[in-house]
């Protein structure tokens, strides 16, 4: 398929004024009050113990909040989606846009991919116009905790690129605005709490549609004065003020720029999702990553420069038997530490610091004032996830990085998608509430949450009071004394004040700086606001060279950081001896600044684009002058080198940290001459480099003794991808004749000894590479190579199918990568080269081949026409140890090469105990004759036969219905409306309804089956009232189990997997489904009609201990919390406190239903996934 190719124009920053006359686009319409339900709502929520929850506002103040952020006056400005849906489209749910998505380079692209399927939507281009996001400003005018007045700050984002609104943050006056494809800000300079300026400070985020709600996010300021936000993997093409290009579609990305857009930089890469990110108060980064939902974690990230996490939106669309592709095969997303991932993680990633909940997405570190002080040092994370409200943790120190601790539930059950602190010592966290099915909102609501003695304190009263004043009239010894305070916040607006003053503030600045006796964090900010003023003078940040030699490691760390970033020259000599340093972070921060300060590229920020590579170079815009010649770079790149040496691959950090300094250096003459050195930490070290520069000399490490280094010289060359070493790759894999390689540590590990037990090493990311180097390069010299995989018994099953796979597809006109699903498509080639090859090789390849394997050397002869003996597949039919996908596939392969004996053939199969064998002599017997096939159908279909060996069953049946719609014959269509007149009546046995069903729908051109078809609507809908599992009462008998399964862990929309449990794995919003059937053996209706109701009407039956009920008593005294158990005479509630209380029928005056989070199935699977997936639940075993 051509790539869609539009070239974005340069873009300029766009100020818009907007005037009343403006028509509003459309947003939903004001909801009822649900104040009153919002407060009893309150009673269900589970919080630590004196800690106080309270309602701030509820709809129809908002609607459906994704952000929120708080402004110094306290007010909350709300980024509200109403587009989901709506005008946004992605496709996963369009499906038909896939191909196309995997090929967009720019958002212009995307429009015209838009524009290329109009038709399929609802009123062409203007089903993306019709519906607004917007920011509403809602605050409470009279300080009594609850918000009276809301209004529309900005709206009419509805541009057919827009959405979803997804991050606001007010500062200063000004508020910014996140929703692909611009970074906005606003200001309301009238005060009247409408936005009057809109000005587009970058655009060209969301070049993919990807997955809706993977948007333009995570607005935080860092402690260099700088804005960074974040997008999912819809990816980005941007061109900045200063006029250059980055690139990154289908990439998830942490971004930066200063406050009005300039010098902007891409920080981190790889991403899926950050929702949001947060930095901690020593200066630390972190992102909480969403999971894939294909049994995967989700991850906190600690995000750094150059950094690459290594997801791709193509991952998510390869399917089974390569779910997700190298995300999962190759252990990417394993958190550091895990011993499952040793030797099979990439070295080129950046590792994750740990799991977290299955939903990230509002995300923010504790500032320090209003909570009690157990919380001090503490992310909180809203876990969007069937009611998971909002879980926190801290992080320690791993080496280089970091790991979690002390992670627990916070705040639940709620449907939190953002959390801020205000100023006024209070959490306020935005409960969703929900969307109907038509993606229309049913709520939205902000609450607050507080220590009542904390938010009373003076410390609370006190940042309220400063924030709202302001900084820029206080004097700078009042500011000085503010990086004191106990609250990071007004540490940093101090901070920045004082820096935006300039030199006059260096002498008051360094003072804080050098003082051994002030504070960690009182230090940090003044070390950070001189990197600030060193922006215009670097000179100011010299005296600070004293301090690098011994005291506090975190500021140490954080003024080495601060030196790289400003180039300070001077720094050099110091900065080699802390390659040296005990601490892992020091090393880190000083192999990093080491990099930037000897950088080839100084003044091209990171991640620039020049023509087709990126380069990943430094941040600093300012021309610094070159490092002086007394320090030569080699003597910089020899310590980089040394880092790496004696690393030994223990730190990924410490290696990424040697990697980019080595990669901005970018002396890679220099580097070549270590290719072998004896250490295989050096080697990988140069490896990477050349990786990150797409230089070809990286295909020398195929050869090289450690096998995690060939295969991570096999991920440069196909994945970047490096074409001109595509034979190279391709010709290792004659060498290679196993998947997996028991081998003793090689003699370059210094510490490795003769009793140090072998590595066993996974060679299929290799082996899968170097196969697809073969299939791409498409020679007779390269199929046979495959060809010899594909027979070798030493290789595992999974490698051979890949080969035979691989073989089947040779000539076809693959588009995308078979190992990352990226799109590369081929062009035509003579089928006649991969013919000739596996003519000669059929035989082995048969004699060979076990299993599921000898499925595929059918499919091969079949695709290929090769040269076959029919009688040995026709004597297939019969062997009974054959598996039936090879009896299946021979059948069809002697129809479709007219076997002389195929009606013998026909009627072995016809008499096989194998149902799709017998199914599959249907389809032969139809195509061939259609008198002949309507004769065998109907007799199935009767369930009478002249053959009374020939045994007959549901399969059989089932697939007689898809049979009959693909005859097109005028007699298959007359049995077909028979049937359909039965189907209407309700006279055909349910097993079979759902195949019938879809064979009428297929042919309801014909006029008698179309009117059969509207008889049972109308039949259906008349029972519907009494019985709403009416229309889909179909479904309870007749699935396919394995199916099924299939549906329920791989389903792109379903994600049944996600929220629960089968066999320990799986998410934990829902209940445990490995011993439903025990569970609801005795339960009214029968297990089926159960499951059947959960999939369609969660809200029906609550299991116990995943609802959470409201119950008002006669006394008005209210009972909220989950429901544990309800009989005739009682309900029992576990109360927030984890208490139960047990309340009489009698005493209830009103009750809230429980409420599911399941979303109904019946609208996202089709009858015949709904079967399926009942088939497998219902004859699960534990």
């Amino acid at each position: 398929m051509r790539c869609l190719a539009i070239s974005l124009s340069l873009f300029v920053s766009t100020l818009i004024v907007l005037t009343a006359s403006a028509a509003p686009p459309l947003v939903d319409p004001d909801l009822p009050d649900g104040t009153e339900a919002a407060i009893k709502q309150i009673a269900t929520f589970r919080v630590p113990a004196g800690l106080k929850v309270e309602l701030f506002a509820a709809e129809p103040k908002l609607a459906s909040p994704v952000a929120i952020g708080v402004d110094e006056r306290n007010r909350v400005f709300v980024a509200e989606e109403y587009r989901f849906n709506r005008g946004t489209e992605e496709n996963r749910t369009r499906p038909f846009l896939l191909e196309d998505d995997l090929q967009l380079q720019t958002t212009d692209d995307r429009l015209a991919m838009f524009r290329k399927f109009a038709d399929k939507f609802d009123g062409g281009m203007n089903w993306f116009t019709k519906t607004a996001d917007q920011v509403r400003l809602v605050e409470d005018t009279d300080g009594d905790g609850r918000a009276d007045r809301s209004t529309v700050f900005a709206t009419g984002f509805n541009e057919p690129l827009d959405g979803l609104a997804a991050g606001v943050m007010p500062h200063n006056g000004d508020v910014y605005f996140t929703c692909i494809p611009h970074l906005w800000r606003l200001r309301d300079t009238d005060g009247d709490g409408v936005a009057d300026v809109k000005e587009k400070l970058l655009s060209g985020f969301g070049v993919n549609a990807g997955f809706l709600g993977h948007d333009l996010h995570g607005l935080v300021w860092g402690p260099d004065g700088k804005l960074y936000f974040s997008i999912g993997d819809r990816g980005f093409h941007v061109t900045s003020k200063e006029g250059i290009t980055f690139h990154g579609p289908r990439n998830g990305t942490v971004f930066r720029c200063n406050p009005d857009g300039t010098e902007f930089e891409v920080v981190h890469r790889g991403l899926r999702n950050p929702q949001e990110i947060a930095f901690d108060q020593f200066g630390n980064l972190f992102a909480a990553d969403n999971n894939c939902d294909k049994g995967d974690h989700s991850r906190l990230v600690q995000i750094v420069e150059g950094g690459d996490s290594g997801w791709n939106m193509a991952f998510q669309s390869l399917n089974p038997p390569y779910l997700t592709g190298p995300w999962h095969a190759e252990k990417m997303w394993s958190a550091q530490g895990d011993a499952s991932a040793v030797d099979l993680q990439p070295a080129w990633l950046v590792p994750a610091a740990g799991p977290l909940g299955a939903g990230p997405s509002g995300f923010a570190y504790y500032p320090g004032v209003g909570l009690p002080d157990r919380y001090a040092g503490h992310f909180f994370m809203c876990n969007y996830t069937g009611g998971g409200g909002i879980e926190s943790f801290a992080v320690k120190s791993r080496g280089a990085s970091f790991e979690i601790t002390d992670a627990h539930d916070f705040f639940k059950p709620i449907n939190a998608t953002d959390v801020e602190f205000g100023y006024d010592g209070k959490m306020y966290v935005s409960d969703f509430v929900n969307l109907d099915w038509g993606g229309r909102s049913l709520g939205g609501r902000i609450f607050s949450l507080f220590d009542p003695q904390h938010v009373a304190s003076n410390s609370a009263k006190q940042t309220q009071q400063l924030v709202r004043d302001g900084f820029l009239k206080r004097p700078s010894d009042e500011l000085i004394g503010l990086l004191s305070h106990a609250d990071m916040r007004v540490r940093l607006r101090a901070q920045f004040e004082l820096a935006s003053r300039g030199e006059s503030s260096a002498e008051k600045l360094h003072a804080v700086a050098i003082n051994r006796a002030a504070s960690t964090v009182t230090r940090l900010h003044a070390v950070w606001g001189l990197g600030q003023i060193a922006s215009k003078r670097t000179e100011v940040l010299t005296p600070l060279l004293a301090q690098l030699e011994e005291g506090d490691e975190i500021v140490r760390g954080q003024i080495v950081k601060v030196l790289g970033d400003r180039r300070v020259t001077d720094a050099a000599p110091v900065l080699l001896k802390l390659l040296k340093e005990d601490s892992s972070r020091i090393r880190f921060f000083a192999a990093m600044a080491l990099g930037k300060i000897a950088a080839a590229e100084p003044n091209v920020p990171i991640g620039a684009r020049r023509g087709d590579t990126v380069f990943p170079t430094i941040s600093s815009l300012v021309p610094i002058p070159r490092a002086p010649s007394e320090l030569r770079r080699g003597t910089i790149n020899l310590g980089l080198l040394e880092l790496l040496r004696n690393n030994a691959d223990a730190d990924p950090y410490l290696r990424h940290a040697a990697v980019m300094a080595l990669a901005w250096i970018g002396d890679l003459e220099f580097l070549q001459s270590f290719a072998s050195d004896r250490s295989a930490a050096v080697r990988r070290g140069v490896l990477l480099v050349q990786r990150r520069t797409a230089d070809p000399r990286v295909e020398q490490f195929l050869n090289d003794e450690d096998w995690t280094i060939a295969t991570e010289a096999a991920r440069a060359i196909n994945d970047v991808p490096i074409e001109v070493s595509q034979p190279a790759l391709a010709r290792k894999l004659a060498q290679l004749t196993t998947s997996t390689l028991a081998v003793k540590p090689v003699a370059s590990e210094i510490a490795s000894t003769s009793e140090t037990p072998p590595r066993v090493i996974d060679l299929e990311p290799l082996l899968r590479r170097a196969i697809h180097a073969n299939f791409r390069l498409g020679g007779a010299e390269h199929v046979q190579r495959v060809v010899a995989v594909a027979m070798n018994p030493q290789h595992s099953v999974r490698m051979r199918e890949e080969a035979f796979s691989a073989l089947a597809a040779w000539t076809e006109l693959t588009q995308r990568d078979r190992v990352t699903g990226f799109w590369r498509p081929l062009t035509k080639r003579d089928p006649n080269v991969a013919r000739e090859v596996l003519n000669d090789k059929l035989l082995e390849m048969l004699a060979s081949a076990q299993g599921s394997l000898v499925t595929q050397v059918i499919e091969l002869i079949a695709r290929h026409g090769l040269k076959a003996d029919e009688a040995t597949f026709a004597e297939w039919l019969t062997d009974a140890k054959r598996p039936a996908a090879a009896r299946v596939a021979a059948l069809r392969l002697l129809a479709a090469r007219q076997f002389p004996k195929l009606d013998d053939s026909l009627a072995s199969a016809l008499t096989s105990d194998v149902p799709q064998l017998r199914a599959a002599a249907r389809d032969v017997i139809a195509a061939r004759d259609a008198t002949a096939g309507l004769r065998e159908l109907s007799q199935v279909l009767e369930e009478s036969s002249t053959k009374p060996a020939t045994p007959i069953n549901n399969v059989d049946r089932q697939r007689a219905f898809t049979t009959l719609a693909s005859m097109k014959h005028k007699d298959a269509d007359a049995l077909l409306a028979s049937w359909a007149d039965q189907l209407a009546l309700g006279d055909v046995p349910v097993e079979l309804q759902v195949d019938l069903l879809e064979a009428a729908t297929a042919r309801r051109e014909i006029a008698a089956i179309n009117q059969a078809l509207q008889r049972r609507s109308a039949a259906l809908s008349a029972k519907t009232a009494a019985d709403p599992l009416a229309a889909l009462r179909l479904t309870l008998q007749g699935g396919d189990s394995e199916t099924g399964r299939s549906v329920f862990i791989g389903h792109a929309q379903g994600q049944c997997i996600r929220c629960h449990k089968i066999r320990g794995e799986g998410g934990i919003a829902g209940p445990d489904l490995t011993d439903v059937v025990k569970r609801n053996r005795e339960v009214a209706g029968g297990l089926r009609e159960h499951l059947l109701q959960s999939l369609i009407d969660p809200n029906a039956k609550i299991t116990p201990g995943f609802g959470s009920i409201t119950l008002v008593l006669n006394s008005g005294r209210i009972v909220a919390g989950t429901l544990k158990t309800e009989d005739a005479q009682q309900v029992t509630v576990e109360t927030p406190d984890s208490k139960s209380a047990s309340v009489p029928l009698k005493e209830i005056d009103e009750r809230t239903p429980p409420k599911s989070s399941m979303p109904p199935f019946g609208k996202v699977l089709t009858p015949r996934e709904l079967r399926d997936v009942i088939e497998f639940l219902a004859t699960l075993s534990p």
